[in-house]
């Protein structure tokens, strides 16, 4: 009786860790971070080619007369994730805090901060808060979860 409770036991044990998700975080480089942006919708975007790149980057850039130099990713090894909250009040940030790989799934994470109406009492402007980052290629869904 002790052997088929302590097998049990044993095979409970190996199950929680067969189910346990397999978490790890994926390191990321920030490309674009701020909140003055041509895109005015919220979006959030995967780009795996250099085409739909270029496309973003000319619409992200067209708010301002000089606009900077598109940088460089290399899709054969790398892809774009940006998040643009839309047309907020100013003081509106959003950024990505993290990317993990799940067994399934690629989960990025990103926090939105709007200005507190406590302080202030009515917005003197508006922005476009948007982060883009560039990581790993990965053929798993991706997806986003606003902490």
């Amino acid at each position: 009786m002790k052997i088929f409770f302590g097998l049990l036991g044993l095979a409970v044990i190996f199950a929680l860790v067969l189910l346990q998700p397999s978490v790890s975080t994926v390191p990321f480089q920030t490309i674009a971070f701020g909140e003055e942006s041509g895109v005015k919708s919220r979006e959030a975007l995967l780009i795996t080619k250099q085409e739909q790149w270029e496309e973003l980057w000319k619409e992200h850039v067209s708010y301002t007369r000089h606009p900077p130099p598109m940088p460089q990713v290399d899709f054969a090894k790398e892809m774009v994730i940006a998040i643009f909250g839309g047309i907020q009040a100013e003081g509106s940030l959003l950024r990505i805090t993290k990317v993990e790989k799940w067994r399934d799934r690629l989960v990025v994470h990103y926090t939105v901060d709007e200005p507190s109406c406590s302080k202030c009492s009515l917005p003197t402007g508006m922005v476009q808060p948007f982060h883009i980052i560039k990581l790993e290629r990965t053929d798993l869904p991706i997806v986003f979860a606003r902490d």
